[in-house]
């Protein structure tokens, strides 16, 4: 329905805006937060590694339109992609490079795939228009959609914090 193509406008423009806003928080104290997960030499790696707001903030409202009609198959398809992604991508990465950046890259190739795919499969494709008013009445739904991003980037690469806080950037 057009009411709910409009709806999902206004939160895919208010979910990439506050992804792009929160990666730029995280650009600019890349350092403090490397230090204060205890390995100054990170803070390149988690600025990097946090361009995945921006990215799944390119999917994560299909995903959710997805979601709704109950269209479980297309979600196990895309999930299915994304299992694929470290065999060709971050596992040849590590034999290459033999350090962190591997995650990395893995990470953001996952990514990237999995928001490509939603998007070509997905029938809604965000146009450019935005309303406070609808924006308002549904601030509960961009709030969970918001906490789905980060909890979802956060679950990507929690292990990387706790990992590198812990061992040298060769054993990682």
């Amino acid at each position: 329905s057009e009411e709910l193509d409009y709806a999902s406008d206004v939160a895919f423009w208010t979910n990439f805006i506050l992804s792009v806003f929160f990666w730029f928080i995280i650009f600019i104290f890349k350092k403090e937060i490397a230090l204060l997960v205890g390995n100054p030499r990170l803070g390149s790696a988690m600025a990097i590694a946090a361009l995945s707001l921006p990215i799944t903030s390119f999917s994560s409202i299909q995903a959710s339109r997805l979601r709704r009609k109950l269209d479980f198959k297309a979600l196990f398809y895309t999930r299915l992609i994304a299992l694929f992604v470290p065999v060709f991508v971050t596992i040849p990465f590590a034999f290459i490079l033999k350090s962190y950046w591997a995650l990395v890259v893995g990470n953001l190739m996952i990514n990237v795939i999995t928001s490509v795919f939603l998007i070509i499969i997905s029938k809604w494709k965000p146009r450019v228009r935005y309303n406070f008013k609808i924006l308002k009445s549904m601030i509960s739904f961009c709030g969970w959609a918001l906490c789905e991003q980060i909890l979802g980037w956060a679950n990507i690469n929690i292990g990387i914090f706790i990992v590198g806080a812990f061992i040298s950037e060769y054993d990682l």
